[in-house]
């Protein structure tokens, strides 16, 4: 200090209660949860009772060609073709009028609808649940397009291999046998 000046002193004191470490722990569980939901490899669609979407990660964004801004309040049925959609209105009716369904906890092999109206197939696996004493649903979905065209390669070149006059051996680089057509 110089001659004829001040002296100040800036103190800060901070008292978390413990109740408010609990909720900043809180808040920072909720981010990370969200940035899992948010990156997962997976479509994750939310949807509530009403039928109307909810949440709709980046994924999702993917799979079916709409933004997030796009479906968000809308129908859950603008992902599914035609065909599916009475049947999906009645278990969804029956589920909050009985708890029963027969898609819930299973995965199903069904098909989404794209933006641009192509179906492809879908795994999916459905989940409801209460929170804050509404019915909520969470769908976790896939695009198994690549998945059965591989399975349809090769069930046509097993087709092809079967159809051989000629024996056919194939092994792998040990010599152990993997495949043998009715030729051989």
């Amino acid at each position: 200090r110089l001659a004829g000046e001040k002296v100040a002193l800036l103190v800060s004191v901070e008292n978390l209660t413990e109740e408010e470490r609990l909720a900043a722990r809180a808040r920072a569980s909720q981010r990370r949860f969200q940035e899992v939901v948010e990156n997962a490899s997976d479509g994750i669609v939310l949807m509530g009772a009403d039928g109307l979407i909810s949440h709709f990660n980046q994924a999702a964004e993917k799979i079916f060609g709409w933004r997030r801004e796009e479906v968000l309040g809308k129908p859950v049925t603008v992902l599914m073709p035609e065909s599916y959609r009475a049947a999906h209105d009645h278990g969804v009716k029956r589920y909050l009028a009985t708890g029963e369904s027969t898609l819930l906890g299973s995965v199903r092999q069904l098909e989404g609808l794209r933006k641009d109206g192509a179906a492809f197939p879908l795994e999916c696996a459905i989940s409801a649940y209460r929170s804050n004493g509404d019915v909520l649903f969470t769908g976790i979905l896939r695009d198994v397009t690549e998945h059965r065209r591989a399975e349809e390669q090769t069930r046509l070149l097993a087709a092809a291999l079967e159809s051989v006059a000629d024996p056919v051996v194939i092994t792998d680089t040990a010599g152990t046998i993997g495949y043998v057509n009715s030729a051989f």
